[in-house]
């Protein structure tokens, strides 16, 4: 191997192998961050999902699906989570498919339940993705590319499902006027984008 094999970036080695380089840490490391672990889940669990839902409530509606009603059920959240899972992958080259899965739902957990989770979610990513040998570029990078375009579904989802229902028959002039203004904010949006880059 030449010096140039020995200085390769590290996003490129880790491109090349499909899995990013680990760095191995000390046992006690590794239980604080089981600790950790289980500390965000215990509250995610115990304390904030239960503020805004209530898991009786959902076993009551649960026990009154048909069998079929809830293997759709499962079907598509597996579905979108898988989507979430390669759509990480694509963002960060070198992302396998488990760690991609742990990275989502761990960052999506706190961003979703905790008070500042967003902010604290990228933190987080920045840590797991750096404890898995990523430079702070690729992080970024990463985080940039998914939150652009995470903005951009949730501008374009409801433009389209109003338009689903104008097809269907159900339109009205609010849905149309909803429909209107989606669809400049997304265009507005787009420009500003464009104008960045």
């Amino acid at each position: 191997m030449g010096s140039d094999d020995a200085t390769a970036p590290a996003a490129e080695v880790q491109a090349e192998a499909g899995t990013p380089a680990r760095k191995h840490h000390s046992p006690v490391r590794r239980i604080l961050g089981a600790i950790v672990s289980l500390v965000i889940l215990v509250a995610i669990f115990g304390y904030a999902i239960p503020k805004v839902a209530d898991y009786g409530a959902v076993w009551d509606a649960m026990k009154t699906m048909t069998p079929l009603e809830l293997a759709s059920l499962f079907a598509a959240m597996v579905f979108n989570l898988f989507t979430y899972w390669w759509a990480n992958m694509a963002a960060l080259p070198g992302l396998r498919l488990w760690p991609a899965a742990v990275l989502t739902q761990t960052t999506t957990s706190v961003a979703n339940t905790l008070p500042g989770g967003g902010a604290i979610a990228v933190g987080l990513t920045y840590a797991i993705l750096k404890s898995w040998g990523f430079t702070g570029t690729d992080t970024a990078l990463y985080v940039g590319v998914t939150g652009v375009w995470n903005i951009f579904a949730k501008l374009a989802l409801p433009v389209l499902s109003i338009a689903l229902l104008v097809l269907t028959g159900q339109s009205s002039t609010a849905y149309v006027t909803a429909a209107i203004i989606g669809v400049v904010v997304l265009a507005i949006a787009v420009g500003l984008l464009s104008a960045v880059f």
